[in-house]
């Protein structure tokens, strides 16, 4: 059975014809390389129990910055495709092919919840010490996956204030 579905997963690997990049650095040809859109921190954040107000001041900042940056962003690019929305806490970024990032808040759990096209959902904690949110399960920061990602998308390096 395990290898059926191996050789099912390489025909479907090598018909789809998958930019080589994706596959570099390993032996295993089933393991796409994830480390162009993953990326961990050597710090140990921790998850810091907020008042509401503390939240709201620290979510709120770091969404209007966000908001901020990324029209910036937009507006050098020129791209009609693309489209930024930020309302009641939701900030959308429409990247045409790219695919569609949703970012919002989440008072009750004090997180930032992040929905990407090419990492996946995750939902991040603030550390008030470092002043940064991070994503618990691997240690990376909403700065780093969000500057990682769309450096991809716009072919260019990508400073966050956040």
């Amino acid at each position: 059975m395990r290898s059926i579905i191996g050789r099912n997963l390489v025909k479907l690997l090598s018909n789809a014809n998958l930019n080589k990049n994706l596959l570099k650095s390993t032996n295993n040809p089933y393991k796409i390389n994830s480390a162009k859109f993953h990326t961990t921190n050597l710090l140990n954040y921790e998850v810091t129990d907020l008042s509401p107000n503390d939240y709201y001041q620290s979510s709120e900042k770091t969404m209007n910055n966000l908001f901020e940056q990324l029209e910036e962003l937009l507006e050098e690019e020129d791209n009609s495709a693309y489209d930024l929305e930020y309302q009641s806490g939701v900030l959308t970024l429409k990247l045409g092919v790219n695919g569609t990032y949703v970012i919002n808040k989440q008072p009750p759990n004090q997180q930032i919840w992040l929905s990407s096209p090419h990492s996946g959902p995750k939902r991040y904690n603030f550390d008030l010490k470092e002043e940064t949110w991070f994503y618990h399960r691997d240690n990376s920061t909403l700065k780093n996956l969000l500057e990682t990602e769309l450096k991809e998308v716009f072919d260019k390096n990508i400073e966050l204030s956040i």
